[in-house]
């Protein structure tokens, strides 16, 4: 549940860090990530193509408020 991400990322903001292993050619390799992150929209593929490499699941946007989408994509860098 994305709800229960929000809490973990708001409670450990201080102590997560943006960070992928996408493959090199990808043509919109961030966009998943900012869907997931930045986003509310609901029950979409985890992968870019659509296609499952990891199980028959869908997931869902946590809309990260400003603060700890900071944190978590440079602040927290050393």
């Amino acid at each position: 549940r994305p709800q229960n991400f929000e809490k973990l990322a708001i409670e450990y903001s201080d102590r997560i860090m943006f960070g992928t292993d996408y493959f090199a050619g990808d043509k919109y390799p961030h966009a998943l990530y900012y869907r997931f992150l930045e986003t509310d929209d609901k029950d979409f593929s985890y992968t870019s193509d659509g296609t499952y490499t990891q199980g028959t699941w869908n997931i869902s946007g946590c809309k990260l408020n400003e603060s700890v989408l900071r944190k978590i994509y440079f602040e927290n860098a050393p």
